[in-house]
Parts: C-alpha cells; structure tokens; sequence
C-alpha cells in the first residue's frame, strides 16, 4: 500500500438515469453507476486501485456538476452581465451591513421565516457576509429545533413536535 496523502477532487456529473464520476487531473479514471453512490463507490475503487491502496486510506472531495442547461444559463447571464452591476455584487459580497439589512435583501422572512425571528435579537448589528452565513445557519439550525432557552442545555420543543438530536457530522 502506498502512502497516501494528497487530497483528490471527485466530479460527478449526471446524464439522465446514469451517473458518471472522474478524479481531476487524472485522465481516464472514470466511474459511473446508476445512482451517486454506486458512481462514488467505483470512482473511489479506481482510485485505489491506480494508487495501490485501500478506498478507506484516500482523501476525496466530492463535487456535483450542475447539469448543461445549468452551466449554460449561468455563463449567459455571467457574460450579459453589466460592469456596472458586476461591481455592486462585488460590493454587496464585501460590504457590512445589519442583519436587518441582509434579511431584507436576501428576502430571509420568505426563506426561513423561524431563522429570521430568531435573527431580530441581532438588531443593529453589522456583519460582513461571512458572519452573516455562519449566523443564519446557526439560526436556521435553532429554527428548527424550535423555542431554545440559551441557559438551558436542551432546546424546548414545539407543542405536539418531538424534538430530534442534531446530526453528529455535516
């Protein structure tokens, strides 16, 4: 077995019922199946096999090709794109702002309603965009569980609605 420490990047792409898989940077290794996984079990067999290991020993990143129609909407509308409006994403990627300014731009009461009443105890607080994502799955997650006591180690649940554990990985 080799020693393998190099992170690879697995691409899947789907083409109707079949999904296929490659390595990036390796030509020619390609898996497919009919479902993500089979089409993930094989790309990661292969692997293993060129680099005589095990699947187990590897580490692989997996990412998912959106679909052509996707990828060719989105580079239509990347090069009908204005200079103009180019800079004020850019500016609205970088700019701080409140959380009530963010939840009013990215329209976050028709998104996830529980995460936004949960977000009106951070009125006034200004966040660039990278604490607001953390902050909004942080209130999402909490949304979900429903009315939390921050002094209490276990979340109330809703009246009638069981309460279930949070997933142990992400």
């Amino acid at each position: 077995m080799s020693d393998v420490s190099e992170t690879y990047t697995a691409v899947y792409g789907r083409d109707g019922e079949t999904w296929s898989a490659e390595i990036t940077g390796r030509p020619g290794l390609h898996g497919q199946g009919g479902s993500l996984a089979e089409a993930r079990e094989q790309i990661r067999h292969a692997l293993a096999t060129e680099l005589s290991t095990t699947p187990e020993a590897l580490h692989i990143i997996d990412t998912i090709k959106p679909p052509a129609r996707y990828q060719a909407d989105r580079k239509q509308v990347s090069e009908t794109r204005t200079e103009a409006e180019k800079t004020r994403m850019l500016n609205n990627m970088t700019d701080h702002k409140t959380v009530d300014e963010w939840a009013e731009e990215l329209d976050l009461a028709s998104r996830e309603p529980g995460a936004l009443k949960w977000l009106k105890e951070y009125e006034g607080v200004t966040l660039g965009i990278d604490q607001l994502c953390h902050t909004i799955t942080l209130a999402e997650e909490i949304a979900r569980w429903g009315e939390v006591d921050m002094d209490d180690d276990a979340p109330a649940a809703k009246p009638g609605v069981e309460a279930k554990p949070a997933p142990d990985t992400y």
